[in-house]
This record gives C-alpha cells, sequence and structure tokens, in this order.
C-alpha cells in the first residue's frame, strides 16, 4: 500500500499547490473518497508538509479547515 500513498501524497501536494482547500474539494479534485482523503490530509499534516492555517465556514454553518502546503513546500528553493 506503501506506493499508492505516495502516489496519493503527491497528487494531494499538486492539488494544494494552487491554494488551501478543505478537504472535500481535495477529495472530489481528485475523485478520492472523504474518508481516504481526511486519512491522507492527516499523515501529511504528521509529516509537517501541510498545515491548516485557517478554517472556512460550511454551508451548514460548522467551520472546517482550509489545508495548506507549508511554506517551504509551497516554494522550494
Amino acid at each position: 500500500m506503501k506506493p499508492l500513498t505516495s502516489k496519493d501524497d503527491t497528487r494531494i501536494l499538486r492539488c494544494l499547490h494552487s491554494g488551501p482547500k478543505t478537504c472535500k474539494e481535495v477529495a472530489d479534485a481528485l475523485g478520492l473518497s472523504y474518508p481516504r482523503a481526511t486519512q491522507l490530509l492527516e499523515v501529511l499534516t504528521r509529516k509537517r508538509v501541510i498545515h491548516s492555517p485557517r478554517c472556512a465556514l460550511s454551508a451548514q454553518g460548522r467551520t472546517v479547515n482550509l489545508w495548506a502546503l507549508r511554506p517551504s513546500e509551497a516554494d522550494p528553493t
């Protein structure tokens, strides 16, 4: 399962390169299930590759995390 995770991690990083997104936006953009996207975002957060610098309101009025690349990942030098 490791190769799939690496492939999905890369796809998420590319998706977030255009700017912060909610888990649902990531899942929809990549054709992943919501639970799978959540799992991958949590792994990338633990690896300190992405973070959630702010939140947004959902249609139901709940706060949802906006996931983004950490500055070092967004602009490689």
